[in-house]
């Protein structure tokens, strides 16, 4: 994976690309704005040691848990951290990243039932009628994406329902 920098403020790591670049850009001050951004994908440092041993991971949760400790107020003045892992244990850094103003979720799949009644909800709001099994099939085709889904919503809310969108 690569590196995604969206700007100098706002930087995305993926899982391979995190234990070369994390603490450089954490130790990089926001330039021009008051913070700067870093969204870290499946890094890792939130689970106990596996099988699959990754180089350079359980140095790399060395290095943050200290950074974080010595650095907690700067951190809090001037960066986001947003961390979305597939699994988190509870582990010294993840109580660190609590007590420096972070919040640990649990995101979790919704089945397609959950994904029915959300979708129901969103046209019933523009006053948009659904025929029985619509959603259901609608869900089988677009997939259980819920960005995906509310697009394909949308896209029947501007065509038939009263609450129109003004791009």
């Amino acid at each position: 994976m690569e590196i995604y920098n969206y700007g100098i403020n706002y930087i995305e790591l993926d899982d391979e690309n995190v234990i070369s670049n994390l603490m450089q850009e954490i130790q990089t001050p926001p330039f021009g704005y008051e913070k700067k951004m870093i969204i870290i994908k499946n890094s890792g440092i939130f689970k106990k040691e596996t099988k699959k041993k990754v180089s350079g991971l359980k140095e790399l949760k060395e290095k943050l848990e200290k950074y974080l400790k010595e650095n907690s107020a700067e951190i809090k003045k001037g960066l986001v951290l947003i961390f979305i892992e597939d699994n988190v244990e509870k582990l010294n850094i993840t109580k660190l990243v609590e007590s420096i103003g972070g919040c640990i979720c649990k995101f979790e799949f919704q089945k397609p039932a959950q994904l029915e009644k959300r979708l129901l909800a969103i046209t019933s709001f523009y006053k948009v009628n659904v025929e029985n099994g619509a959603i259901k099939e609608l869900i089988e085709i677009s997939g259980t994406s819920l960005q995906e889904l509310v697009n394909e919503i949308r896209k029947q809310i501007e065509f038939a329902g009263e609450g129109r969108y003004n791009y």
